[in-house]
């Protein structure tokens, strides 16, 4: 049994607000121009290790875990905080996008399924813009976008005839504060001798606000490709694609290597953020680990069968190495987190960036590209929002009931290094 795992949406929540005054340290990272295009070079952190924030002990605040069918969550697909507290979550169990106050009392739902405005046949994502503009996409290439009070006002399709793209898979990578739509078009793989390995890429375009294309962005590396055979695929914890959205730039980046990549709304590249790093190679304990652990979700087989589906799984081509990253946030004061890569994540569904299994680490960086520090995450907790003091996502346990959880982060004794 193969699982084909796929590029991820990068869709995350922007905002415009100022960032905090940046800590002083030793540990100033180098920075240098390169032909205009400012890179900044992360050799250590500059937070004390002791100074770092830590999460809170308990979530400050917990929906979805009250016998009503108004909380009862279920492939909630991202949640987001509105300016004046209240809470926004996209349901894609019954296709809602569900209203909370600011205490998690239920206030209202807009959405369902159907081909309405301001319906859905599936919730991918979920992001909000400057003045509370949400975003909601229904499809990897459909994003419907919502007033603060759940009114609906337009929606963009990439398919699209009008907008010029070519035929082929679309995908909405991100979504910029003027609601431009940043979609990449994969093309089929391409068939190499067996065994050969190259990475894949993807051509981005912008289409703006009236869905005219304005902007080619370019060519970016999407993931490492294998031939299997006759058959081209994805290595088992192969690097790919990354993107988030902030306010008016686009970030991107490939985690074959630690450098991150951020272009204006015209396509110009600005920045590129690197990180000290050293990779790691994929031991052969690794996969075996990764086959227990799989199988043990996955195969349903027993006897002879089920030996078989795991050697078949142990044969499967694997990535040499551990990627560098695999998931970015853009937070609410202009700050970018970096998700760790660990392998521990693949067995829930054999992609590195979705729900994490263990305890998540996150570098995050600041207005000015440097490397602040590190923070941990809970296990089974994705963050999709985060702001000066609070990070809010979606918790799910060990069989998979699903709420939406906010916590408090900062220092002192009320806070502690999460641990899962």
């Amino acid at each position: 049994m193969r699982f084909r795992h796929t590029l991820a949406l990068g869709i995350l929540a922007t905002t415009f607000a100022c960032g905090e005054p940046a800590p002083e340290s030793a540990a100033a990272p180098t920075v240098r121009d390169s032909a205009g295009i400012r890179i900044v070079e992360n050799t250590r952190p500059l937070w004390p290790a002791a100074d770092a924030p830590r999460l809170s002990v308990s979530p400050a605040l917990v929906i979805g875990d009250r016998p009503d069918s108004n909380y009862e969550l279920s492939r909630v697909a991202g949640a987001a905080r509105l300016s004046d507290g209240r809470i926004v979550i996209a349901d894609g169990g019954s296709l809602q996008l569900r209203f909370f106050d600011s205490a998690g009392e239920f206030i209202n739902f807009v959405g369902g399924r159907g081909d309405g405005p301001g319906e859905f046949r599936q919730l991918g994502a979920l992001a909000t813009l400057a003045g509370d503009t949400i975003v909601a996409l229904s499809m990897p290439w459909t994003a419907t976008f919502f007033n603060a009070h759940g009114e609906f006002l337009r929606r963009v399709n990439a398919f699209n005839p009008s907008n010029g793209l070519r035929d082929g898979i679309k995908i909405i990578v991100a979504v910029l504060g003027d609601q431009s739509v940043v979609v990449g078009s994969p093309a089929p793989p391409s068939r190499s001798p067996p065994g050969k390995r190259w990475v894949d890429s993807i051509p981005l375009e912008l289409i703006a606000r009236d869905t005219a294309v304005r902007v080619r962005l370019g060519t970016f590396p999407s993931m490492l490709m294998v031939m299997d055979g006759n058959d081209p695929r994805p290595p088992w914890f192969g690097p790919t694609a990354v993107f988030a959205a902030d306010g008016a730039s686009l970030v991107a980046g490939y985690g074959g290597e630690y450098s991150i990549r951020v272009l204006s709304s015209n396509g110009d590249l600005e920045r590129i953020i690197r990180r000290r790093w050293t990779p790691v190679r994929v031991t052969r304990a690794d996969i075996n680990e990764y086959v227990t652990e799989w199988s043990k979700r996955w195969v349903k087989a027993t006897g002879p069968q089920a030996e078989k589906e795991k050697q078949d799984l142990r044969d499967d081509p694997y990535a040499s190495e551990v990627p560098a990253y695999s998931q970015f946030i853009a937070d609410r004061i202009g700050r970018l987190w970096v998700r760790e890569a660990h392998l521990a994540d693949a067995p829930a569904a054999g992609q590195l960036a979705t729900s994490p299994l263990v305890p998540s680490v996150w570098s995050v960086f600041d207005r000015d590209d440097r490397w602040l520090g590190d923070i941990t995450m809970p296990a089974r907790f994705m963050p999709t929002d985060i702001g000066p003091d609070y990070i809010l996502g979606i918790a799910r346990d060990s069989i998979g009931v699903e709420t939406v959880v906010q916590y408090s982060y900062g220092t002192g004794a009320g806070f502690r290094r999460s641990g899962g």
